[in-house]
């Protein structure tokens, strides 16, 4: 077994973790709860991220070398002897668009809290990304946003490092192998089903589309969208999990330019939101050696073009033409990428009643969000974090512990359930798009998230509330406190007094 040194283990969320998160979201808003704030930091102190103290067993296979792969093998690099991952895929040298990855062209972008546990668990990659010229971001002081009007600006302390993600997978991707050598990567291997052991109700490995068998303790699915977890399971019995999912019927267009000399700009990011009105939405991000990525993207049957012309007229035409502004007198220097699929989903492995040991399924095989809520990474970045916790937790080595899959599923599943349920509650403003049901919790949620919407271009606080729920540095409660929905409200019974006086 490895030797190495362990750091104590982050524990699960808690009850007095969560008391904390809504004590620091109220005195962010209320200086009455600033002694609160205090009096938590004392007796619940923050805990870091940290490692195991024992090994979870022998090896673990991790399907795919993405994002979620990457944190998903950090994780368990700290608690197996080997880790071995298994990708589709040739892994090319350097920072390129690997082929199976249509959608890395367009923007990634970190929340504050999936940065924070990126540069935790993998130290120097801020470093070289720095080094490539990869800007600096506060999301409120360098990010102009449109969102029914100009946002204030104002510092956040909310900070990530913006790149492409060929250059981020990359780097990641080299510190892992260099700094870990019980990791290996194993490109061009094609899964073509599990190891099943009928008497157990457990994965034991995968099997390669040419018959070779790779034995593990534990399975990761981290294949992304294009996990094939639900047609095995049914395959060996299991009933198929349901599924969630928002179509928001649009596609993805982006493009790299070279500014304009001598533009002088108060930006890092530049982006105008949609509205029901104009379902266009248009960002621009500083990227490393100098460049700016442009992002287009449409909602409800609306569509980027994949010509420059016509994606200079999708600019000109959303909400502000701020975008178009920045990027006319530019150069473009890569051709237009397109990706034609806008959607949210969510595979329910947690409610099944039934799930195989020996396997944990994370990343976009089970949450997916669309990419408007930017969430994509940093929940990859959560749920490797999860992961390692579950292991922590456990008795024994996971090939020994009955039950942990299934259990490990639910506890993924009340990370995302809060966030599903906002993030839909805000799609169900863009005029046809297609979703199977929404839930009741949702349309009320939807009202709700109006009025907020409303009182963001006024209420600095509340901007910066909306900006960590969707970042992951808050829990989407922090959205029901009370010193919150006193401020929603006041706000709403200002603008109808407003509106009254002027009627009068």
């Amino acid at each position: 077994m490895s030797t190495a040194k362990r750091r104590e283990p982050i524990p699960p969320p808690s009850r007095p973790t969560r008391l904390r998160e809504r004590i620091a979201a109220r005195a962010a808003h209320e200086p009455a709860w600033a002694a609160a704030r205090s009096l938590a930091r004392r007796y619940l102190p923050h805990r870091p991220l940290a490692t195991s103290v024992s090994a979870a067993g022998d090896h673990a296979i991790v399907i795919g070398s993405g994002i979620a792969g990457l944190f998903a093998a950090r994780v368990l690099a700290d608690r197996f002897d080997r880790v071995t991952m298994l990708e589709r895929d040739t892994i090319p040298d350097g920072p390129e668009v690997r082929k199976k990855t249509p959608q890395a062209p367009h923007s990634h972008v970190f929340g504050a809290r999936g940065y924070e546990i990126l540069t935790e668990l993998f130290p120097g990659v801020d470093r070289d990304l720095a080094a490539a010229g990869a800007p600096t971001l506060d999301y409120m002081r360098d990010c102009r946003a449109y969102v029914d009007g100009w946002m204030p600006q104002f510092t956040s302390g909310l900070q990530i490092r913006i790149s492409t993600r060929m250059l981020l997978e990359s780097r990641m991707r080299s510190h892992l192998l260099d700094s870990h050598p019980n990791i290996t990567v194993r490109s061009g291997f094609r899964v073509s089903d599990y190891l099943y052991k009928v008497e157990s109700h457990r994965i034991t490995g995968v099997r390669e589309q040419s018959g070779e068998e790779v034995h593990a303790d534990l399975v990761v699915d981290a294949a992304g969208m294009g996990s094939r977890t639900p047609q095995w399971l049914s395959a060996h019995g299991y009933q198929a999990p349901r599924q969630k999912r928002v179509d928001m019927r649009g596609g993805v267009a982006s493009c790299v330019f070279r500014p304009p000399p001598d533009r002088s700009h108060d930006w890092v990011m530049l982006t105008v939101k949609p509205t029901r009105q104009n379902r266009r939405s248009v960002s621009l991000m500083q990227i490393e050696h100098g460049l700016w990525r442009v992002t287009m993207m449409g909602w409800g049957g609306l569509r980027p073009a994949r010509d420059l012309p016509n994606l200079y007229e999708f600019a000109r035409s959303a909400s502000d033409p701020a975008v178009y502004d920045a990027i006319r007198d530019a150069e473009p220097v890569s051709p237009i990428y397109y990706y034609g699929s806008c959607f949210s989903r969510w595979v329910c492995y947690h409610e099944m009643s039934r799930f195989p040991d020996g396997l944990a399924v994370l990343g976009d095989a089970v949450f997916h969000a669309n990419s408007e809520h930017a969430q994509g990474m940093t929940f990859c970045a959560r749920a490797a974090v999860e992961l390692g916790a579950f292991l922590d937790q456990l008795p024994a080595p996971v090939a020994a512990v009955a039950g942990s899959s299934l259990a490990f599923q639910r506890q993924l599943g009340r990370l995302y359930s809060p966030y599903w349920t906002w993030n839909t509650a805000i799609e169900r403003s863009v005029p046809n798009i297609i979703a199977h049901d929404f839930e009741l919790t949702t349309r009320a949620l939807h009202r709700y998230y109006d009025a907020v919407r409303g009182q963001l271009l006024t209420d600095r606080s509340l901007q910066l509330v909306i900006a960590k729920v969707h970042q992951g540095d808050l829990h989407p409660a922090s959205l029901f406190s009370p010193a919150v929905m006193w401020r929603v409200a006041r706000g709403m019974l200002h603008d109808r007094a407003m509106r009254f006086q002027g009627d009068v």
